[in-house]
């Protein structure tokens, strides 16, 4: 058994070096651009570049428009201004998960370092998906709230968390830094997980990306898909609770329906929290998409809300 792992090791190996060879051959022939745009529009990536496109064109587009809302109502209601800036910042890390596919890509072509590929490409998964359930529930509880005495320590504390958890998915980058800096030592399998994680070119798969998710990584995922659900779930509660109170049948039927909006949301949580111990390669292959539907609920449910519920005339 030892012997044909080995073997399998060795294969692989034998394949990668084979791989960079050909494509610094290709990359002799041609500009790095060229190269990386060929890259984009093979059977493999165009649907993730295309989606990667649409996604920083929509989450520009829309976290803007929430942003300028948000400065017309600014003299009206700073506290509702300020939620309005919470929701274009969610947004705005949803588009992100784009900007860091195409980073990630450039690594791929000799654009940028290829040792950057990994990290550019789980930085994606970790600041749009993780963050946006962060400036969510900050816009959420914003909306439904009508004082501030809770913000400074509740969005501070909030924020620390969602930091632990950001500091947890990186573990295999703070061993491989630490190593560099000589201030620890790395089991050699780590040494060669990192060696095949970070050696060029890869396709965008996730079983060489991430070859074995760690324990800390697995506590990271599960926290992060269990917070998504709880954050969302109360958020759609309290300002479904929050509606009730609304004397105009417009204003009532608008928040209903971005409580509704969160609770779609919520479900997304609980999809994430069953999906990544059974194929989390399934999983982050569909991400592009699950931005993109997550991004398209949120916008509308918040943008329907303040067009005919709260300051329609604004």
């Amino acid at each position: 058994m030892p012997d044909k792992q080995l073997l399998l090791r060795d294969s692989l190996q034998l394949i990668a070096q084979l791989k960079a060879s050909e494509d610094s051959l290709r990359l002799s022939k041609q500009s790095a651009i060229s190269y990386w745009f060929d890259q984009m529009l093979s059977p493999e990536l165009s649907f993730q570049f295309f989606e990667s496109l649409l996604l920083i064109f929509l989450g520009g587009l829309f976290a803007y428009l929430l942003y300028h809302r948000s400065e017309r109502i600014k003299s009206i209601d700073r506290l509702q201004a300020r939620a309005l800036l919470y929701a274009a910042l969610a947004l705005l890390c949803l588009a992100s998960k784009g900007i860091f596919f195409l980073l990630s890509s450039f690594a791929l072509s000799g654009i940028l370092p290829a040792s950057s590929y990994g990290q550019l490409y789980w930085l994606g998964w970790q600041i749009s998906l993780l963050w946006f359930v962060y400036c969510s529930f900050m816009f959420a509880i914003g909306f439904t709230r009508s004082r501030k005495s809770y913000d400074l320590f509740f969005a501070t504390s909030l924020a620390l968390l969602f930091l632990v958890i950001t500091a947890l998915y990186n573990e295999w980058f703070w061993k491989w830094l630490l190593y560099k800096l000589k201030f620890a030592e790395i089991d050699p399998k780590f040494i060669d997980r990192l060696v095949v994680t970070l050696a060029p070119p890869l396709p965008f798969k996730t079983e060489i990306l991430i070859p074995q998710l760690s324990s800390f990584a697995s506590f990271s995922l599960g926290a992060h898909f269990t917070l998504w659900f709880m954050l969302f779930t109360y958020a759609a509660y309290v300002v479904f609770r929050r509606g009730r109170t609304y004397q105009d049948s417009s204003a009532r039927n608008a928040v209903l329906i971005l409580s509704l909006s969160f609770l779609a949301l919520a479900l997304f949580g609980i999809f994430g929290l069953l999906k990544f111990r059974q194929d989390f390669s399934l999983l982050v292959s569909k991400s592009y998409l699950i931005a993109l539907i997550c991004l398209v609920i949120f916008f509308f449910g918040v943008r329907n809300t303040y067009r005919h519920g709260r300051y329609r005339r604004a």
